[in-house]
């Protein structure tokens, strides 16, 4: 029984609920953010690519695998679409230690503000 009962704690964890990366904390489930413990309004595909961004930090990521992983594989998202949300995500975060570079031909990049 206790095993059954460790294997439900495990699948219950706060761990699989939350991301927590430095000062953002993800709620998986409800698909909200918190930065330095103060509640950021964030859509669901906003969500979805700072999700993808912190899993891909400090690595420059084309607009296209960005685009698949999104939104999906057959979605068309326009450069300026894109760069709206780019935009708009870059706004919500702007409390945070990181912010997402954008470098022209090349992607995004999500890493630490430079000083």
């Amino acid at each position: 029984m206790n095993k059954i009962n460790e294997a439900k704690a495990r699948n219950n964890s706060t761990d699989e609920i939350y991301l927590v990366h430095e000062d953002m904390k993800l709620n998986k489930k409800l698909q909200t953010l918190a930065i330095n413990g103060s509640d950021v309004s964030i859509s669901q595909t906003e969500f979805k690519f700072l999700c993808y961004l912190i899993h891909h930090k400090d690595k420059l990521i084309p607009r296209d695998e960005i685009v698949t992983n999104v939104w999906g594989e057959n979605f068309y998202i326009t450069k300026n679409n894109f760069n709206t949300h780019v935009s708009n995500l870059r706004r919500k975060i702007v409390e945070s230690i990181y912010t997402i570079y954008a470098i022209k031909g090349a992607g995004i990049k999500f890493s630490k503000k430079e000083i």
